[in-house]
């Protein structure tokens, strides 16, 4: 469902109503808006890595 949540978010910027009720019978609302922001602090910072060009370390 996480996962659900986090894709529907970045590609439609919308949760859809089945999505966000299966949420809301495990999350409470604080939880829901925080994972809610949670999706968009991580898709700010993927946007602003891939505005930079910001490579991945080598892990060797």
């Amino acid at each position: 469902t996480v996962a659900h949540v986090a894709s529907q978010f970045v590609e439609k910027r919308d949760v859809d109503d089945a999505t966000w009720a299966t949420v809301r019978a495990h999350l409470d609302e604080a939880e829901s808006i925080e994972l809610l922001l949670l999706c968009g602090q991580y898709d700010s910072l993927a946007t602003t890595l891939m505005t930079l060009r910001v490579q991945p370390e080598n892990q060797a």
